[in-house]
């Protein structure tokens, strides 16, 4: 390496900064392995050999003052008192009318949207909600639907089948709206009305209440709650909640005012197959007029003008009587109309509708003629037959019509039911009612007095209970009626051995269609058709005793007997008056639905 010209100082300067490098570097290790570390706090000395030590010793003096039940070592002192300073203001006057009081509100109270408060505290009327009246019942027989069973489970444990063959007791009350607003609106001494905008001018109907009870040996039972029927609209159960805010009344009332109101206060039965009894939706009509003497005696079946499903019932029987006259002078038509077609002669064969039977006119005119009354007949049994289709759709839909009409108009007196699906045949049962309204003072607290407050509290009104309706025995779907009995010896026969015999009307419903059979048997028969089958009841004749003051007109129309009969099953004797059976209006009842049944019949439309 040629270091000519370099001086020493730079020829060697690595090597002098690398010295002084190592120099430096092993005065600060050996600083450090021969010092320690050390603090000075309080006037005391802390190095690594001590810190542990001071660490356990420090916590062990904060871990008392750390105990919940420590005393805190900042003094607290309570705030100064300003709520009654608040009170009082919220209630000061800012007028000069000392008349002008605003209330004390209730900070704890809820409010709805859109809630009123009354500016001035009043003492408000305490409405009682009026009793249901005529309150009244019947019995139906219908087959449910499957597809009703599917959609709701529970029905298949009430309705047992296929078929769904159900029964059930409907208790209908009349309700009066207006004395319910008449009640809101009243002015006592000392109490005003209740303010219209806390019940819109309205009643909201929350609930229906069926109580029943059952006649036993001791007498009648206590009063049970009738379940609502599955599947359909309640509140019930929402209502039964103790804690319950307006939030949620509202939400009661809105669904109410849409269309659940009718739900709940007139709830439809359930889809059927085949017969619908179509005066469910009309309990004006439940009570069928008994036929007179003279109807009875002659056999006739007088429809009472009881409302529009009587008169639809009426009509449709017009109609029906025209249609069948139409269809037979229609067939009478193609016969004659048949037999101047054959005829060369142009005789008609004495046509029953005017064609004569003269050879002398011509043939073709004859057949014009005959072919023009054929089309008119035609054309007419096609209007009878879409009218009383017609009339016929109206019927079944005539519940749904009602319960519209009521629904676009609810006030006045309005009829309500609910339906008991858990009767017994042969139990007898008896009814109330009761209804819940909406409670206009529900959530008003801030605007009521204290001593009126409570009225504040419960969501709804309860009326007061209607009467018990009249008692009811649950028939079986198998029914039967003596109208008639001549006792032995009083026939015509010439039979040694005649023991008398009775005429009796035998109705069963089954698989949507009710079905009648008339039959006579003797004594000591079984009350049956002659091949039993679905017509065969458990009773049998024991004998007939003539009335010892029958006149002349009961013995004529075989009625003047008592018909004595026994239960085979259980033993029980039973005595029944042909006279009374044949006048009673569950005959007069069931000899309708029979009827009605044949119209729900499609193949009885053509």
């Amino acid at each position: 390496m040629k270091t000519k010209g370099i001086n020493v100082w730079e020829q060697y300067i690595e090597y002098i900064v690398l010295v002084i490098a190592i120099l430096i570097l092993g005065y600060f290790a050996w600083d450090t392995y021969s010092n320690q570390a050390s603090v000075v706090k309080s006037g005391k000395t802390i190095t690594t050999d001590n810190i542990d030590e001071e660490l356990i010793a420090s916590s062990q003096k904060l871990s008392p003052k750390l105990d919940d039940s420590a005393r805190s070592p900042i003094e607290m002192t309570a705030p100064k008192a300003l709520l009654s300073t608040f009170e009082q203001g919220l209630v000061a006057s800012i007028s000069p009318d000392p008349r002008v009081v605003f209330p004390r509100v209730d900070l704890t109270a809820g409010f709805a949207v859109n809630q009123d408060l009354v500016s001035e505290l009043r003492n408000y009327t305490q409405p009682t909600v009026p009793a249901p009246e005529r309150i009244r019942t019947h019995q139906w027989f219908a087959t449910v639907d499957e597809t009703e069973i599917i959609d709701f489970p529970k029905l298949d444990s009430l309705f047992v089948g296929p078929p769904h063959d159900a029964t059930w007791i409907q208790v209908a009350a009349e309700f009066d709206i207006d004395s319910v607003l008449k009640e809101f609106k009243q002015i006592q001494e000392g109490a005003a009305a209740i303010p219209e905008q806390w019940y819109d001018g309205v009643v909201d109907i929350f609930d229906l209440h069926l109580e029943r009870q059952t006649l036993g040996e001791e007498g009648w039972s206590e009063f049970e709650l009738i379940q609502v029927m599955p599947g359909r609209v309640t509140f019930r159960s929402k209502l039964k909640e103790e804690q319950i805010d307006t939030v949620e009344r509202d939400d009661i009332v809105d669904q109410l005012r849409t269309g659940d109101q009718v739900q709940v206060i007139r709830p439809p039965f359930y889809r059927v197959q085949g017969y619908s009894p179509d005066q469910v939706g009309d309990p004006e009509a439940w009570a069928p007029v008994a036929p007179s003497d003279e109807e009875v005696e002659n056999g006739e079946e007088v429809l009472p003008e009881v409302g529009p499903v009587a008169r639809l019932r009426k009509k449709i029987k017009e109609i029906s009587t025209r249609h069948a006259k139409v269809e037979q002078e229609k067939k009478e038509l193609e016969t004659a109309l048949l037999a101047a077609q054959r005829s060369g002669s142009g005789d008609a064969g004495g046509g029953p509708m005017g064609t004569g039977g003269s050879t002398s006119g011509n043939n073709s005119e004859i057949i014009k003629e005959l072919t023009k009354k054929l089309l008119a007949k035609s054309e007419e049994l096609t209007e009878l037959t879409l009218e009383r289709d017609r009339l016929i759709d109206e019927l079944r839909a005539i519940d749904s019509s009602i319960a519209d009409d009521m629904v676009q108009s609810l006030g006045g007196k309005i009829w309500v039911w609910a339906h008991d699906l858990s009767v017994t045949p042969g139990a007898v049962y008896r009814y109330r009612v009761s209804i819940q309204v909406a409670n206009p003072f529900f959530g008003r607290k801030p605007s009521l007095y204290p001593e009126q407050q409570e009225l504040a509290d419960p969501v709804s009104l309860v009326s007061i209970p209607s009467d018990w309706s009249a008692p009811i025995e649950a028939q079986p779907p198998l029914q039967w009626f003596v109208l008639r009995a001549i006792p032995a010896g009083n026939s015509v026969t010439t039979n040694t051995l005649d023991s008398g015999r009775v005429t009796a009307e035998v109705y069963r419903f089954t698989d949507g269609m009710w079905h009648k059979d008339t039959i006579q048997i003797s004594a000591g028969q079984r009350l049956e058709t002659q091949d039993g089958g679905d017509f065969q009841t458990e009773w049998f004749v024991l004998d007939m005793v003539p009335w010892l003051d029958a006149n002349e007109k009961n013995l004529r129309d075989h009625r003047a007997s008592w018909v004595i009969l026994q239960n085979m099953r259980t033993g029980a004797t039973k005595i029944v008056s042909p006279w009374e059976q044949a006048s009673s209006s569950r005959l007069k009842d069931l000899r309708d639905q029979e009827r009605d049944s044949q119209y729900y019949d499609d193949a009885d439309l053509m």
